[in-house]
Protein backbone atom coordinates (compact mmCIF):
# COMPACT_ATOMS: atom_id res chain seq x y z
CA UNK A 1 0.00 0.00 0.00
CA UNK A 2 1.34 3.71 -1.11
CA UNK A 3 2.74 5.82 1.95
CA UNK A 4 0.29 8.86 2.58
CA UNK A 5 1.46 12.05 1.91
CA UNK A 6 2.37 14.78 3.99
CA UNK A 7 0.79 18.02 3.49
CA UNK A 8 3.03 20.52 2.39
CA UNK A 9 4.36 22.31 5.74
CA UNK A 10 3.76 25.86 6.13
CA UNK A 11 5.73 28.72 7.92
CA UNK A 12 3.41 30.02 10.62
CA UNK A 13 0.99 33.26 9.47
CA UNK A 14 0.59 35.62 12.22
CA UNK A 15 -1.80 38.14 11.63
CA UNK A 16 0.35 40.92 13.46
CA UNK A 17 0.60 43.62 10.72
CA UNK A 18 -0.41 44.18 6.96
CA UNK A 19 3.00 42.51 5.72
CA UNK A 20 3.45 39.58 8.85
CA UNK A 21 6.62 41.02 9.45
CA UNK A 22 7.33 39.99 13.52
CA UNK A 23 9.33 43.07 15.70
CA UNK A 24 12.38 40.94 16.39
CA UNK A 25 13.52 37.65 14.91
CA UNK A 26 16.59 35.03 16.25
CA UNK A 27 17.80 32.18 14.19
CA UNK A 28 19.90 29.12 15.99
CA UNK A 29 20.85 25.70 16.61
CA UNK A 30 22.88 24.36 13.87
CA UNK A 31 22.15 22.05 10.38
CA UNK A 32 24.85 19.46 9.72
CA UNK A 33 25.16 17.11 6.77
CA UNK A 34 27.89 15.07 4.49
CA UNK A 35 28.96 17.40 1.66
CA UNK A 36 27.09 16.65 -1.89
CA UNK A 37 26.63 19.30 -4.30
CA UNK A 38 29.10 21.56 -3.28
CA UNK A 39 28.16 24.36 -5.64
CA UNK A 40 24.76 24.38 -4.79
CA UNK A 41 25.31 23.92 -0.69
CA UNK A 42 27.38 27.12 -1.57
CA UNK A 43 24.58 29.09 -3.56
CA UNK A 44 21.87 27.99 -1.01
CA UNK A 45 24.30 29.93 1.80
CA UNK A 46 24.65 32.78 -0.08
CA UNK A 47 20.79 33.19 0.05
CA UNK A 48 20.40 32.38 3.16
CA UNK A 49 22.48 35.35 4.01
CA UNK A 50 20.95 37.58 0.83
CA UNK A 51 17.55 37.39 3.58
CA UNK A 52 19.29 39.82 6.12
CA UNK A 53 18.33 37.96 9.24
CA UNK A 54 21.47 37.18 10.68
CA UNK A 55 24.89 36.12 9.14
CA UNK A 56 24.98 32.12 8.10
CA UNK A 57 28.71 30.28 8.58
CA UNK A 58 29.26 27.81 6.90
CA UNK A 59 32.14 25.35 8.15
CA UNK A 60 33.56 22.59 6.13
CA UNK A 61 35.54 19.28 7.49
CA UNK A 62 36.90 16.71 5.36
CA UNK A 63 32.98 15.33 3.91
CA UNK A 64 31.00 17.13 6.16
CA UNK A 65 29.59 20.58 6.59
CA UNK A 66 27.82 22.81 9.21
CA UNK A 67 25.82 25.57 9.01
CA UNK A 68 25.56 28.01 12.44
CA UNK A 69 23.82 30.88 12.46
CA UNK A 70 24.88 34.21 15.00
CA UNK A 71 22.38 33.65 17.12
CA UNK A 72 21.65 37.33 17.38
CA UNK A 73 17.96 38.91 18.01
CA UNK A 74 17.48 41.20 15.40
CA UNK A 75 14.80 43.47 14.38
CA UNK A 76 12.69 41.61 12.05
CA UNK A 77 11.45 44.88 9.77
CA UNK A 78 11.49 43.80 6.11
CA UNK A 79 11.39 39.72 7.24
CA UNK A 80 7.90 39.56 5.94
CA UNK A 81 5.49 36.45 4.74
CA UNK A 82 7.82 36.18 1.26
CA UNK A 83 11.22 36.09 3.15
CA UNK A 84 9.68 33.57 5.60
CA UNK A 85 9.30 31.47 2.93
CA UNK A 86 12.63 31.81 1.60
CA UNK A 87 14.36 30.81 4.79
CA UNK A 88 12.74 28.03 4.69
CA UNK A 89 12.54 27.36 0.82
CA UNK A 90 16.85 27.59 1.14
CA UNK A 91 17.16 25.30 4.19
CA UNK A 92 15.70 22.83 1.93
CA UNK A 93 17.89 23.48 -1.09
CA UNK A 94 21.03 22.78 1.84
CA UNK A 95 19.56 19.78 2.57
CA UNK A 96 19.02 18.75 -0.95
CA UNK A 97 22.47 19.68 -1.90
CA UNK A 98 23.95 17.23 0.46
CA UNK A 99 24.70 13.38 0.53
CA UNK A 100 22.28 11.42 2.41
CA UNK A 101 19.97 12.87 5.16
CA UNK A 102 21.42 15.96 7.15
CA UNK A 103 20.48 16.72 10.83
CA UNK A 104 19.13 19.77 12.31
CA UNK A 105 18.41 21.89 15.30
CA UNK A 106 18.39 24.88 13.12
CA UNK A 107 15.18 26.83 14.76
CA UNK A 108 14.04 30.61 14.58
CA UNK A 109 11.61 33.22 17.34
CA UNK A 110 9.61 35.55 15.59
CA UNK A 111 8.33 38.15 17.84
CA UNK A 112 5.41 39.59 17.34
CA UNK A 113 3.38 42.29 19.23
CA UNK A 114 1.28 39.39 21.37
CA UNK A 115 2.29 36.50 20.14
CA UNK A 116 5.33 34.58 20.22
CA UNK A 117 6.22 31.94 16.75
CA UNK A 118 8.64 29.58 17.91
CA UNK A 119 10.03 27.23 14.80
CA UNK A 120 12.13 24.09 14.39
CA UNK A 121 13.50 23.31 11.21
CA UNK A 122 13.80 19.76 11.69
CA UNK A 123 15.30 17.35 8.79
CA UNK A 124 12.44 14.91 7.44
CA UNK A 125 12.62 11.90 4.94
CA UNK A 126 10.24 12.93 2.40
CA UNK A 127 10.13 10.41 -0.26
CA UNK A 128 9.89 10.04 -3.65
CA UNK A 129 12.19 13.13 -3.32
CA UNK A 130 14.59 12.37 -0.22
CA UNK A 131 15.66 14.30 2.86
CA UNK A 132 14.26 17.81 3.50
CA UNK A 133 13.19 20.22 5.91
CA UNK A 134 9.70 20.44 7.87
CA UNK A 135 8.79 22.86 10.04
CA UNK A 136 7.21 22.55 13.25
CA UNK A 137 6.09 25.54 14.83
CA UNK A 138 4.19 26.81 18.26
CA UNK A 139 2.59 29.99 18.84
CA UNK A 140 2.73 31.53 22.55
CA UNK A 141 1.70 34.66 24.21
CA UNK A 142 4.98 37.32 24.14
CA UNK A 143 7.19 36.88 27.22
CA UNK A 144 8.73 40.02 28.66
CA UNK A 145 11.87 37.96 28.21
CA UNK A 146 11.22 38.34 24.40
CA UNK A 147 11.50 41.99 23.60
CA UNK A 148 14.84 44.09 24.51
CA UNK A 149 14.28 46.78 27.17
CA UNK A 150 13.98 50.24 26.26
CA UNK A 151 15.88 52.73 27.41
CA UNK A 152 14.62 55.99 28.73
CA UNK A 153 15.61 58.67 26.20
CA UNK A 154 17.78 61.26 28.60
CA UNK A 155 17.04 65.00 28.15
CA UNK A 156 18.27 67.36 25.51
CA UNK A 157 20.17 69.59 28.44
CA UNK A 158 21.86 66.07 29.98
CA UNK A 159 24.14 66.32 26.48
CA UNK A 160 25.32 69.56 27.21
CA UNK A 161 26.74 68.87 30.29
CA UNK A 162 27.96 65.61 29.10
CA UNK A 163 29.84 67.12 26.11
CA UNK A 164 31.63 69.89 28.92
CA UNK A 165 32.23 67.15 30.93
CA UNK A 166 34.23 64.94 28.12
CA UNK A 167 35.92 68.00 26.99
CA UNK A 168 37.31 68.07 30.92
CA UNK A 169 37.77 64.66 31.45
CA UNK A 170 39.75 63.58 28.67
CA UNK A 171 42.96 66.09 28.97
CA UNK A 172 43.01 64.58 32.38
CA UNK A 173 42.52 60.82 31.37
CA UNK A 174 45.92 61.48 29.19
CA UNK A 175 47.47 62.82 32.02
CA UNK A 176 46.76 60.12 33.91
CA UNK A 177 47.80 57.86 31.69
CA UNK A 178 51.45 59.10 30.74
CA UNK A 179 52.01 59.17 34.24
CA UNK A 180 51.28 55.69 34.91
CA UNK A 181 52.74 54.74 31.13
CA UNK A 182 56.12 56.39 32.52
CA UNK A 183 55.85 55.05 36.07
CA UNK A 184 55.27 51.62 34.48
CA UNK A 185 57.85 51.84 31.88
CA UNK A 186 55.32 51.68 29.30
CA UNK A 187 56.67 54.65 27.39
CA UNK A 188 60.51 53.06 27.64
CA UNK A 189 59.32 50.07 26.35
CA UNK A 190 57.78 51.84 23.19
CA UNK A 191 60.36 53.56 22.56
CA UNK A 192 63.04 51.47 23.46
CA UNK A 193 66.44 51.41 21.47
CA UNK A 194 66.37 48.76 18.41
CA UNK A 195 68.55 45.80 19.39
CA UNK A 196 70.19 45.94 16.07
CA UNK A 197 71.97 49.57 17.00
CA UNK A 198 72.81 48.23 20.72
CA UNK A 199 76.89 47.63 21.05
CA UNK A 200 76.82 44.07 22.53
CA UNK A 201 80.35 43.11 24.54
CA UNK A 202 81.60 39.74 25.97
CA UNK A 203 83.35 41.98 28.22
CA UNK A 204 85.75 40.03 30.65
CA UNK A 205 84.98 36.93 28.97
CA UNK A 206 86.60 37.94 25.27
CA UNK A 207 86.11 35.12 22.60
CA UNK A 208 84.96 32.38 25.39
CA UNK A 209 81.21 32.89 24.71
CA UNK A 210 79.10 34.75 21.85
CA UNK A 211 76.47 37.25 22.51
CA UNK A 212 73.28 38.01 20.36
CA UNK A 213 70.75 40.64 20.79
CA UNK A 214 66.84 40.61 19.72
CA UNK A 215 63.88 42.85 20.46
CA UNK A 216 60.93 40.96 21.84
CA UNK A 217 58.00 42.71 22.45
CA UNK A 218 59.24 45.95 23.59
CA UNK A 219 61.63 44.49 25.91
CA UNK A 220 65.38 42.38 24.86
CA UNK A 221 66.31 38.81 24.12
CA UNK A 222 69.99 38.31 24.96
CA UNK A 223 70.76 34.79 23.78
CA UNK A 224 74.60 33.18 25.28
CA UNK A 225 76.10 31.02 23.07
CA UNK A 226 80.16 29.18 23.25
CA UNK A 227 82.59 31.15 21.15
CA UNK A 228 85.18 30.47 18.77
CA UNK A 229 87.56 30.29 21.87
CA UNK A 230 85.71 28.04 23.96
CA UNK A 231 87.71 25.11 24.98
CA UNK A 232 87.01 22.08 23.20
CA UNK A 233 88.45 18.99 25.37
CA UNK A 234 89.68 19.32 29.27
CA UNK A 235 93.50 19.39 28.08
CA UNK A 236 92.37 22.33 25.98
CA UNK A 237 91.45 23.99 29.50
CA UNK A 238 93.94 23.17 31.62
CA UNK A 239 96.40 24.73 28.75
CA UNK A 240 93.82 27.71 28.78
CA UNK A 241 94.02 27.46 32.99
CA UNK A 242 97.56 27.03 33.47
CA UNK A 243 98.30 30.65 30.96
CA UNK A 244 96.30 32.78 32.99
CA UNK A 245 98.35 35.51 34.33
CA UNK A 246 95.54 37.45 36.12
CA UNK A 247 93.32 36.80 38.92
CA UNK A 248 90.47 38.39 36.79
CA UNK A 249 91.15 35.80 33.86
CA UNK A 250 91.54 32.94 36.15
CA UNK A 251 87.82 34.04 37.61
CA UNK A 252 86.50 34.59 34.12
CA UNK A 253 87.78 30.64 33.00
CA UNK A 254 86.97 29.22 36.25
CA UNK A 255 82.85 30.69 35.82
CA UNK A 256 82.71 29.38 32.23
CA UNK A 257 83.59 25.95 32.89
CA UNK A 258 82.30 25.13 35.80
CA UNK A 259 79.17 26.39 34.35
CA UNK A 260 78.47 28.94 37.36
CA UNK A 261 76.07 32.74 37.24
CA UNK A 262 77.43 35.72 34.96
CA UNK A 263 75.56 38.90 34.84
CA UNK A 264 73.71 40.60 31.71
CA UNK A 265 74.15 44.12 31.93
CA UNK A 266 72.18 47.03 30.08
CA UNK A 267 74.58 50.29 30.16
CA UNK A 268 74.20 53.75 28.81
CA UNK A 269 75.96 55.73 26.39
CA UNK A 270 77.82 56.87 30.22
CA UNK A 271 78.50 53.06 31.25
CA UNK A 272 75.66 53.29 33.87
CA UNK A 273 73.96 50.06 34.51
CA UNK A 274 70.34 50.42 33.52
CA UNK A 275 68.66 47.17 33.93
CA UNK A 276 70.76 43.70 34.94
CA UNK A 277 69.64 39.98 34.32
CA UNK A 278 71.51 36.65 36.27
CA UNK A 279 71.75 33.75 34.00
CA UNK A 280 73.75 30.43 34.80
CA UNK A 281 76.14 28.99 32.44
CA UNK A 282 75.41 25.33 33.33
CA UNK A 283 73.88 24.09 29.66
CA UNK A 284 76.90 25.35 27.72
CA UNK A 285 78.90 22.78 29.06
CA UNK A 286 77.23 19.90 28.09
CA UNK A 287 76.80 20.64 24.15
CA UNK A 288 78.45 23.14 21.52
CA UNK A 289 75.16 23.95 20.26
CA UNK A 290 73.55 24.91 23.76
CA UNK A 291 72.47 27.95 24.43
CA UNK A 292 71.08 30.20 27.64
CA UNK A 293 68.95 33.58 27.29
CA UNK A 294 68.50 36.54 29.46
CA UNK A 295 65.91 38.67 29.29
CA UNK A 296 66.44 42.70 29.81
CA UNK A 297 63.66 45.25 29.94
CA UNK A 298 63.62 48.02 27.19
CA UNK A 299 65.43 51.62 27.56
CA UNK A 300 64.93 54.50 25.90
CA UNK A 301 68.96 55.12 26.42
CA UNK A 302 70.12 51.82 26.35
CA UNK A 303 73.30 51.84 24.32
CA UNK A 304 75.14 48.74 25.27
CA UNK A 305 74.88 45.36 26.24
CA UNK A 306 77.47 43.93 28.31
CA UNK A 307 78.57 40.48 30.21
CA UNK A 308 79.91 40.81 33.26
CA UNK A 309 80.96 38.41 35.77
CA UNK A 310 79.87 40.29 39.00
CA UNK A 311 76.96 41.61 39.90
CA UNK A 312 75.89 45.78 39.85
CA UNK A 313 76.04 47.07 43.47
CA UNK A 314 73.32 50.25 43.01
CA UNK A 315 74.62 53.56 44.39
Amino acid sequence: MAEPQLPAPQLPRAEHGTNDAPRFVTVDGILDGRLGDAAALARAVAALNGLGICSFQLDRDGGKFSLLPNNTRVPGTGFDRGKQEQLLQHLRAIAASARGPVESTLRSTMVFEHDCAETLFRAVAQPPSGPGIEPVTRVRPVRPDDVPPVLPGSPPWRSMFRRREVAIALPLLFLAFGLVAWQSGLVDRLLAAKALGLQSTTGPFEDLLALEVANKWGNYEVTIRRGAGYPQSLAEWDVRTAGATTEEHRLRDTVVREGQDLYVQLRDAEENVLAESRVSLRPLGTSAEAKVTAGLPGRITARSVVLSVSRHEKK
